[in-house]
């Protein structure tokens, strides 16, 4: 690894631990400085430009290197400065590559149009994992920035992912005190110049529990708890097929689908209690306890960095089906569903939206033909049936 990427790495870890309350003088007029234009996201939730205090920045003139990730840091003007100046050439545009404080991975900068973020790998635990933003290829000369820093625009590199849960069905009541992201890719490479993803490796769960339970009632609400939403690697994976291969969903044009994987496939679990309303238990078989239930996914985020995928799964009709892998110790193989088997009869149908950051999301309800709609914003919408077996 390049020596300078582990001083950026110390910056950023100082921020977190130490208050941010040092004096630092607005760099001298000529003097190269980058100012946002765009909020960046420190966790799951949308935040704004006051999160974002480091830069590690890498100038090009041409071919020539003019310097190589050096740290830049917000002062109270919001302008962000190197400890040491660096100047405008007098003549000549410069290119730079500016990535957020908070990479992981091995730092792979070979020229100018060979820059990579190696193994960029997913913190396991949700409420650690941070949003990465990054922007390249932006150009400034001393005549235009010289006196107004260069405008950056800061982009997502990862997917973001939140699961809302409703219930409109009134005879059951449903508590939820966790949710997992199964099998969901851990690590890959990151093309800075082309920002792309390279082929996506690993596979881990992502679980999320709490002590108070979420109660569902007729307006779908999140169930990531305190954790946050999600930041992941955007990758696609076809949907775990329950016992039975599902056919593989319509996409729009938009959407390029490199291939589908055997299963297993991708699903949620959600750690669940059911009663009736007047009070008997559903699943599990346990008063007052808790199971995990899993509904088929497709994971359709590849090529989608920047997007944010909200999940709404309606209980109304269904619960999914007993987790295959662990649905839990309050499972009771003798009284409650097999594993893999319909809780209650059923498939959970599921409504998924999909918009840029920091706008509003919209509730897609689906239809009785099971079918889900996706929403893409600021794309032509092209919505497609993907029945669910």
């Amino acid at each position: 690894m390049n020596k300078s990427i582990y001083i950026c790495a110390a910056a950023a870890i100082m921020l977190a631990s130490c208050s941010n309350d040092e004096v630092v003088e607005q760099a001298q007029e000529n003097a190269i400085s980058f100012r946002s234009m765009m909020g960046a996201n420190t966790r799951g939730v949308v935040a704004d430009v006051s999160n974002l205090n480091t830069l590690c920045v890498t100038a090009y003139q041409g071919t020539s290197l003019l310097f190589d990730n050096v740290i830049f840091q917000k002062d109270g003007t919001g302008f962000f400065n190197s400890a040491k100046p660096y100047y405008w050439p007098e003549t000549g545009e410069l290119t730079f590559t500016v990535l957020s404080g908070n990479w992981s991975g091995t730092r792979d900068f070979t020229s100018s149009t060979e820059q990579w973020m190696r193994n960029v790998t997913i913190n396991d635990d949700i409420a650690k994992q941070e949003d990465m933003t990054y922007v390249s290829n932006v150009t400034g000369t001393k005549a235009d920035n010289g006196k107004v820093g260069v405008p950056l625009e800061m982009k997502h590199a990862l997917v973001q992912i939140q699961l809302n849960a409703k219930n409109e069905n009134s005879n059951y009541v449903y508590k939820v005190k966790g949710i997992r992201i199964n099998r969901v890719a851990t690590n890959a490479d990151f093309d800075m110049k082309k920002e792309q993803w390279g082929t996506a490796k690993g596979e881990a769960t992502f679980e999320i529990t709490y002590d108070t339970p979420i109660e569902l009632t007729s307006k779908a609400q999140s169930i990531m708890g305190t954790a946050g939403n999600a930041m992941l690697i955007p990758f696609y994976l076809d949907a775990w097929d329950g016992g039975g291969k599902l056919n593989a969903p319509d996409l729009s044009d938009n959407v390029q689908v490199p291939g589908y994987t055997a299963n297993p496939g991708g699903f949620f679990s959600v750690l669940v209690n059911i009663r009736m309303k007047a009070g008997a238990s559903v699943y599990p078989d346990k008063a007052g306890g808790y199971a995990w239930v899993a509904i088929p996914v497709y994971y359709v985020w590849n090529a989608q960095q920047g997007k944010k995928f909200t999940y709404t799964l309606d209980f109304s009709n269904g619960a999914g089906r007993v987790d295959p892998v662990d649905p839990g110790t309050d499972w009771d193989a003798s009284k409650d569903p097999a594993k893999m088997h319909p809780v209650l009869g059923g498939l959970i149908r599921f409504g998924v939206t999909v918009s840029e950051w920091g706008t509003d999301d919209k509730n897609v309800d689906l239809k009785d033909s099971e079918k889900f709609d996706v929403t893409v914003d600021g794309w032509t919408d092209d919505t497609k049936d993907a029945p669910l077996k």
